[in-house]
C-alpha cells in the first residue's frame, strides 16, 4: 500500500515540473492612454486656491429662484464629482450626492462647474495629469 502512495506521488512529482509559466505578453497601444490618477504628487487647485474658488461660486451661482419662498428649503449642500483634465480644462462632472427634493440645485451646480475657468492640474513626478476630484458646494437661503 504505502509502495502505491510512493508511486503515485512521484508521478504526480513528474506532472507538477511539467508545467510551463505562462508568458503573457501586453501590446503597448493596448493600455489605455487615458489613465485616471487616484493619488498624485500634487492635486488639482483652483487658481488662486480655496478661497478664490468660494468667491468664483459666490459670485456665479444663481439660487433657484424656485426654492426661494419654499418653507422646506433652509440650505443644501451638492457634492459633485469632475476630472481635471492634464491641461486644467473641467470634463465629466457628475452629481455624487445632490439636494433630495431640490433637483434645479444639482443642475445649477453643473452649470457652475461648467463655467469655471482652467485649473491647475495634478502633478506625477513633475508631470501635469488627469484626476478625479470632488467638491461640496453649499446652497443656503437666507
Amino acid at each position: 500500500m504505502i509502495n502505491v502512495f510512493y508511486i503515485l506521488l512521484l508521478f504526480s512529482c513528474f506532472e507538477i515540473f511539467s508545467q510551463q509559466p505562462q508568458k503573457i505578453r501586453v501590446k503597448r497601444d493596448s493600455v489605455p492612454a487615458t489613465v485616471v490618477f487616484t493619488e498624485s504628487s500634487e492635486q488639482p487647485s483652483f487658481p488662486g486656491g480655496m478661497s478664490e474658488l468660494h468667491k468664483f461660486a459666490a459670485e456665479n451661482m444663481i439660487f433657484p429662484a424656485a426654492y426661494k419662498n419654499d418653507s422646506l428649503f433652509k440650505n443644501c449642500t451638492v457634492y459633485v464629482k469632475f476630472m481635471v483634465e492634464e491641461n486644467g480644462e473641467i470634463s465629466n462632472p457628475q452629481i455624487i450626492k445632490g439636494c433630495f427634493g431640490f433637483d434645479a440645485c444639482d443642475k445649477e451646480v453643473l452649470r457652475l462647474i461648467s463655467i469655471m475657468p482652467r485649473w491647475i492640474p495634478a502633478t506625477v513626478n513633475g508631470k501635469p495629469v488627469r484626476r478625479a476630484y470632488s467638491i461640496p458646494l453649499r446652497f443656503k437661503l437666507q
